[in-house]
């Protein structure tokens, strides 16, 4: 408990919780003491039960063997422990989905990164968002007519993307909907959200995923081609002028969110990173004003050069 009375001061001094906890170390402590050992050179042994489990893990089978290949120990890594275990998706590759001002959709059609978790519901669109997916196919493919969306598609709560595990905000896990993504920012002169890749990320929450398939016709051609994306349903955070009050990378934002248009529609693969939101009172100092604003502190991906 006396721990907690200086948890202020720790995140002054290292930053967010999440960047100095010993989450993994504890649990892999707890997996190396489950060892059984014989009390005697007690580190040789866990080393070679350590080795011995990896190989076991990791060799190849012969086809009559694989039979035996069940009876073995799976892997044990769970939670942050398993997290820190991934490879993670390369960094050029992570830029060209997340980062790039050209949103050419041929790099958003569904591929091997995403993995939908079960249940999936079946989804009729209504009139509204058949208007708004028919804007934001045609932002997604400046160089094709949108000849056909089809309104009865599939919905669910969370989905694996390259790896990094994603929900929405109505589930148990609905602190993996916290999210932020270059994809939105409002229009100078309206006011109004829109599309715009080349804006900074902005943070926002998933509602849902779903899968929708369109149909598209070249402007020069006959030929039509059918493509299926997995897109999410994101309601993004209002705008507050003290957004950089705190130090990087926590940002501040508004208790609101940004009114329903063709951009609450995402690419999954599109989304940047998770984030934290709390949602707190702060006085500005220089202002003499306390106000309740949504706090965001983003989670970076797990990345490799």
């Amino acid at each position: 408990m006396h721990m907690h009375m200086h948890l202020k001061q720790c995140i002054e001094d290292y930053g967010p919780v999440f960047a100095f906890w010993c989450y993994s170390f504890e649990r892999y402590n707890g997996l190396l003491g489950s060892f059984q050992t014989n009390n005697h050179s007690i580190e040789v042994q866990i080393m070679r039960r350590f080795v011995q489990g990896r190989q076991l893990v990791n060799m190849e089978w012969p086809e009559s063997a694989l039979v035996f290949q069940g009876i073995l120990p799976r892997d044990s890594n769970k939670g942050t422990l398993k997290e820190s275990a991934m490879d993670g998706i390369n960094y050029s590759e992570y830029v060209q989905r997340t980062q790039t001002c050209d949103v050419s959709g041929s790099r958003y059609s569904i591929d091997d990164s995403i993995e939908i978790i079960k249940p999936i519901l079946p989804l009729s669109l209504d009139q509204d968002d058949m208007e708004y997916l028919h804007e934001f196919y045609g932002t997604l493919y400046p160089d094709y007519c949108v000849k056909h969306i089809v309104v009865l598609c599939t919905s669910f709560k969370r989905v694996l993307i390259n790896g990094e595990f994603f929900a929405s905000e109505n589930t148990r896990t609905c602190r993996s909907s916290c999210i932020m993504a270059k994809w939105v920012d409002n229009d100078l002169h309206t006011g109004a959200i829109r599309i715009s890749p080349s804006a900074p990320n902005r943070p926002g929450i998933i509602q849902e995923f779903i899968t929708s398939d369109v149909i598209l016709q070249p402007i020069n051609s006959f030929k039509k081609i059918k493509i299926s994306h997995v897109l999410a349903r994101v309601k993004w955070l209002s705008k507050y002028p003290q957004k950089h009050y705190f130090a990087y990378p926590t940002e501040v934002w508004g208790v609101g969110y940004e009114h329903s248009s063709e951009a609450q529609f995402i690419p999954i693969s599109r989304i940047a990173m998770r984030a934290v939101f709390v949602q707190h009172p702060v006085r500005f100092v220089p202002l003499r004003l306390t106000e309740r604003v949504t706090v965001v502190t983003p989670i970076s991906p797990k990345v490799r050069i």
